[in-house]
């Protein structure tokens, strides 16, 4: 498929070379204001324009390795003409401030993804301000991928599920904060779309948080618990009980969680994944 030669930056070559390789991506760093200006520009070969902005209306996936103040205007671009899930991958520290000045001064009402991964950083300045702009930003949301956001609270969460009420996936990975709980009662109101959620390394989740989280949550087929180190039986047990298209649930790490519930899960089939 793709060549592993870099891409070109001049606009004419980068488009031919979408054609060519048929990229389903699009990696921002490739593009800057001043060839967006062009795109739009009456001195722009207008058979070019158009033929790049329909591959554009292709693609449906958008990629940053940093943020700057300049890619709020690219980003917003890129929306205008179909994009809809964007990843965002910080392997800058000066970036991690920008994440909450950007979804200020931007609106993507018809984003479905959004990922962030903060490389070694874990994400030390990714706060609830942030999630709580973003679910202004983006209330269409289905899928929130946070991983090694660990200053990220209940109250980020909070505020970010009231105004997202599409979320089908959720995914605080290793998030190690240390009021991930009540937020789960929150979500079980709010998000009875969820079919699944990752809160692997968040220690502060327990039985009652699962137990609010079930109430409201039918569509649950996946959930990962690994290292909630304070769930028991009864927490677990309630999923299974409440969630009934439960297909999957990740218990590595939760020494609270008996041999005698484990054999119970696996007695309901091999969908369970102990």
């Amino acid at each position: 498929m793709a060549s592993s030669s870099a891409p070109p930056r001049d606009l004419k070559a980068l488009y031919e070379y979408f054609v060519h390789n048929g990229i389903g991506n699009v990696l921002l760093e490739l593009l800057n204001l001043k060839e967006i200006g062009r795109l739009d520009s009456s001195n722009t070969n207008s058979t070019l324009r158009e033929s790049f902005l329909e591959r554009m209306g292709q693609f449906k996936s958008a990629l940053f390795t940093s943020l700057k103040p300049r890619k709020k205007d690219m980003l917003q671009w890129l929306i205008k003409r179909g994009i809809s899930n964007v990843k965002i991958m910080i392997f800058n520290k000066s970036s991690i401030p920008l994440v909450a000045w950007f979804f200020r001064r931007i609106t993507m009402p018809n984003l479905k993804t959004i990922q962030f991964n903060f490389g070694g950083y874990k994400g030390g300045k990714m706060s609830d301000v942030s999630l709580n702009l973003i679910g202004n930003a983006c209330p269409r949301l289905n899928t929130i991928i946070f991983n090694y956001c660990d200053k990220i609270t209940d109250a980020g969460v909070i505020a970010l599920v009231e105004k997202c009420p599409e979320l089908e996936i959720i995914n605080l990975n290793k998030n190690g904060g240390d009021e991930i709980n009540a937020s789960l009662v929150v979500i079980g109101k709010k998000c009875p779309k969820l079919r699944s959620i990752n809160l692997s390394g968040c220690k502060m989740v327990t039985d009652e948080g699962l137990k609010g989280l079930c109430q409201g949550c039918p569509e649950l087929k996946t959930i990962n618990l690994n290292y909630c180190d304070k769930i028991t039986d009864a927490g677990v047990l309630s999923l299974c009980e409440k969630c009934l298209k439960l297909k999957k649930i990740r218990l590595s790490g939760c020494p609270l969680v008996t041999n005698k519930c484990r054999a119970s899960l696996k007695l309901r089939g091999s969908i369970f994944k102990l």
